[in-house]
């Protein structure tokens, strides 16, 4: 009987040092586990500030085109105004040279007649 507790005992034993044996190898798998957990969480963690601090670039440089866009607008608006203001100012000139020459012929005319 005596012999029988102490093969109970050593099986006992056994069982509890593969299961001891088994718990540290999930700890283990555990532990690697956390640690590739963790490396996600650090890459993930400096990819989203990246893009952030791409989409903050992107940000700025559509405000920059944007002001360029409308600084360009404007520009053009007054090219189109001194354009306007250069034809009118031909077209006075125009009529000016049309009068003068009119009145220079009239002179001539009127010269040659009484001379």
């Amino acid at each position: 009987m005596g012999r029988s507790i102490v093969s109970k005992q050593e099986a006992k034993v056994c069982y509890l040092e593969n299961k001891l044996e088994f718990q540290r190898g999930q700890v283990k798998r555990f532990e690697v586990l956390v640690l590739r957990l963790r490396d996600s969480v650090v890459r993930l963690g400096e990819e989203l500030e990246q893009s952030a601090e791409t989409e903050a670039r992107e940000k700025e440089n559509s405000q920059y085109y944007q002001q360029r866009l409308h600084d360009m607008r404007h520009e053009m608006e007054d090219l189109a105004q001194r354009e306007q203001d250069s034809s009118r100012r031909r077209m006075e000139l125009e009529m000016q040279v049309t009068e003068l020459s009119a009145d220079i012929t009239s002179l001539v005319v009127s010269g040659c007649v009484q001379g």
